[in-house]
């Protein structure tokens, strides 16, 4: 692949970290949000590159650690799912966000001074979605 001059292609791994979900018990989960309790971001949540914030649910705040609340320019990526086309759909905090995401996500935390919304943009493409679809395995949960 022939890239811009003075670009260089380096692994993910490379430029940031990526942070695991939280688990949590079917029981442990709500609709209603309380003072004791953190919002959960899933797939569901990830449409087209935008975050929504309908059909939240909430877990124990005790269940969460601080690196899975989202911060601003945090990529959360759906990591497995049922569904083979939702695997790697992925969408840019705009902002802090106090909330977590659940363990069927990621976040990837860009930890240096690159573009977030340039790595963003590479992580929705069609390129990157047919990469993910490649490596995609699994009867049930892919």
């Amino acid at each position: 692949m022939d890239l811009p001059k003075g670009w260089v292609l380096v692994s993910l791994s490379e430029i940031g970290e990526l942070l695991r979900g939280v688990s949590y018990k079917k029981n442990d989960a709500s609709n209603e949000k309380t003072a004791n309790n953190t919002a959960i971001l899933r797939a569901n949540n990830i449409f087209n590159g935008l975050l929504n914030f309908e059909d939240l649910v909430y877990v124990p705040s005790k269940l969460v650690q601080d690196h899975q609340i989202i911060k601003k320019d945090d990529i959360i990526i759906c990591m497995s799912s049922g569904s083979k086309s939702l695997v790697g759909k992925s969408a840019i905090a705009k902002n802090d966000i106090p909330h977590a995401f659940g363990a069927f996500c990621g976040l990837f935390r860009v930890t240096n001074d690159l573009s977030k919304a340039f790595i963003s943009y590479a992580m929705i493409s069609l390129r990157y979605r047919h990469h993910i679809e490649n490596l995609t395995k699994g009867t049930n949960i892919k």
